[in-house]
């Protein structure tokens, strides 16, 4: 049975270590491929506010996400990102946007590149995931047949209005 193959398309700074991470975990340990992406092909780095405990709490990499972190950097996917241009839907299950709330996710966040791709993941009807504010990308990600977003039919659990 071929296992799955997932795409982890980031931002070149500010990502959250543990909303990348952990799920990244969870995918090696069950066998799955999975491919970065980054707008440039830059290799990311977290939000260092989050790893080096300037924010704890519910907002900080625990000592699990620390360690997932650590973990996931050290892979060769991670530091030989692609670029989003570079990204063919075609080659993936499934695409995971994480969060994070740091200046550095905007070029995440507003890409256009990265939302005509995930568009193209809902065309082809791929698993398609998201977590805290990976859910804007699908939010922004305009169908250009409908005009709306890949998202306007559907519900989601997110962050509230004032966050």
């Amino acid at each position: 049975m071929k296992k799955p193959h997932v795409l982890i398309p980031l931002p070149d700074l500010d990502f959250d270590p543990t909303e990348s991470a952990t799920p990244w975990r969870v995918c090696a340990e069950r066998g799955w491929r999975t491919t970065f992406a980054t707008e440039t092909g830059a290799v990311p780095s977290a939000d260092p506010r989050l790893l080096m405990g300037f924010i704890r709490g519910p907002l900080g990499a625990g000592s699990m996400g620390l360690a997932d972190y650590k973990s996931m950097i050290q892979e060769e996917a991670y530091q030989r990102p692609i670029k989003y241009s570079e990204i063919a839907v075609e080659d993936y299950d499934s695409i995971l946007l994480t969060g994070g709330h740091a200046p550095g996710m905007r070029q995440f966040l507003e890409s256009r590149e990265l939302g005509q791709k995930v568009v193209q993941f809902f065309k082809q009807e791929k698993g398609v995931g998201a977590i805290c504010h990976g859910v804007l990308v699908l939010a922004r990600a305009i169908d250009p047949d409908s005009g709306r977003s890949v998202i306007f039919d559907y519900r989601v659990t997110a962050l509230t209005k004032l966050l």
